[in-house]
């Protein structure tokens, strides 16, 4: 009697157990990834992004420390030394302040070669980011499309059992050959075997749009934006969005900056360099200056805690350092040095470098005038492949209207006695087969549309974006 009762509470406990784990596998299947949401897990966990985000911190840390050039500089060295001058030891310090005052020429070209690198690094992300946008909208799109075929089939294949189970009924009253419920048998196996096949497609594809957003595991729904890209721009409009978002054309455009920074920089070392010297000598220490047409300052300070007065002339060991002591015990006095220096001939080498950099220069120059020409002729492309999508898709739905109607009339006729089961089949089957190129026309309208804003290099940027007030 016990052992029954246990029995009895263990089956309920698994009767419960699985009606909780089929109700939590129902309501995780049941979940809807919002294109939206797909889009924020894929910027914030796709890997080739987060390499070129690290790439833009490299460029942000290399243009920090080029303007560091601007930033003062402070220098201190000390030491202790015990020599015969002195058995107690002498203390020795020195202070040296170095202070770019200005950009010269070089510094500025430094600093703007750094800073246009890291616009570069930049727009490599923003192009990288794009990619990535692109490919997960193109796969959001397919399982929308594969989600279309399998209700379709999921449709055609209750009207095929429909008409398996009239025939095995007719069949037994002697009204439908052996031959013809063989045919409606295999009809409705050709249909479950392509509902399997869509099912196949789906899963693979919910599993790559999983790895592109990280989303943990494939239990999960999509459903259409509640907008579409409307194409409302100019040629010329679209020209112009693609010459100020096109990573390629920007790229370039900074790397051209740069070539003109570098040859700037050549010729400004083309000239005379004056550089001022100045020295301060006092009892205990001097000071020193420099200063150049560079606008480069520097300041240097030493002193020592040597006592003249008590220095021990006998002790000395030479007349150098007779010298030595006689010059530390003289006054204050200033030191001033000009000088001015010219390179006359470095061999040609500057020339050819600044040559090599304006022929360089004048390459990238025609390079985006061939891209902005290139951008004309597929942007028209693009248009004109969007305009004959929508018309292949309003030929796609007048045709499935016309074979929906032709099948209704076939199914009518079929129950009069008027056809036969093959001509039905026919007719479901053309009236399917519109179906399915409609859903094909839908897509690669959604496709084209996406191809255009891909090439662009706008993606969710201006449109997407806008359904739901987010920004890039």
């Amino acid at each position: 009697m016990l052992k029954n009762k246990i029995i009895r509470a263990v089956l309920i406990l698994l009767i419960i157990f699985s009606s909780l784990f089929f109700a939590y596998e129902n309501l995780k299947a049941a979940q809807i990834l919002e294109l939206d949401t797909a889009l924020e897990l894929a910027l914030k966990n796709n890997r080739n992004l987060e390499a070129a985000k690290n790439k833009v911190i490299q460029a942000e840390k290399q243009s920090q420390a080029a303007k560091s050039i601007m930033n003062s500089k402070l220098f201190a060295e000390s030491a202790w030394q015990s020599e015969e001058l002195n058995q107690s030891g002498d203390f020795i310090a020195s202070l040296n302040y170095q202070k770019l005052l200005a950009q010269s020429k070089g510094t500025k070209a430094i600093l703007e070669q750094a800073e246009l690198e890291l616009l570069i690094a930049k727009l490599i992300f923003d192009k990288n980011r794009e990619e990535v946008l692109h490919n997960l909208i193109k796969q959001y799109y397919a399982i929308l499309s594969i989600n279309e075929k399998i209700a379709s089939q999921k449709v055609i294949i209750e009207e095929a059992e429909s008409l398996y189970a009239d025939a095995k009924a007719r069949y037994k009253d002697g009204l439908l050959t052996e031959a013809g419920l063989l045919e409606l048998e295999i009809n409705l196996d050709k249909s479950l075997e392509v509902l399997n096949s869509l099912k196949n497609e789906q899963q693979r594809s919910k599993e790559h749009l999983a790895r592109l957003t990280a989303y943990d595991g494939i239990d999960f729904e999509v459903r259409p934006p509640e907008k579409e890209f409307v194409l409302r721009e100019t040629e010329e409009e679209l020209l112009a969005k693609a010459l100020n978002n096109r990573s390629d054309y920007l790229t370039q455009g900074l790397e051209r900056e740069i070539l003109k920074s570098e040859i700037e920089y050549l010729d400004s070392e083309k000239r005379a360099n004056l550089n001022l010297r100045g020295e301060y000598l006092f009892a205990d220490g001097r000071i020193e200056a420099t200063f150049n047409d560079n606008y480069q300052l520097s300041l240097k300070g030493s002193f020592d805690t040597i006592d003249k007065e008590l220095v021990d002339r006998d002790i000395l060991q030479s007349q150098e350092a007779i010298k030595l002591v006689d010059n530390l015990s003289e006054e204050s006095e200033w030191k001033v040095t000009a000088s001015i220096s010219y390179e006359f001939s470095d061999g040609g080498r500057k020339k050819a470098e600044s040559e090599a950099l304006a022929a360089a220069y004048n390459a990238l120059h025609l390079k985006m005038e061939d891209l902005e020409a290139e951008f004309k002729i597929e942007i028209k492309h693009l248009e004109n492949k969007i305009r004959e999508a929508e018309e292949k898709l309003l030929t796609a739905e007048k045709n499935l209207e016309k074979s929906r109607l032709e099948y209704q009339s076939s199914k009518n006729r079929f129950e009069q006695g008027a056809i036969n089961q093959s001509e039905l089949t026919s007719s479901q089957r053309l009236f399917r087969e519109s179906e399915d190129n409609k859903i094909k026309a839908d897509y690669n309208l959604s496709l084209t549309k996406l191809e255009l804003l891909a090439y662009l290099e706008i993606i969710y940027q201006e449109n997407f974006a806008q359904q739901s007030g987010g920004d890039r």
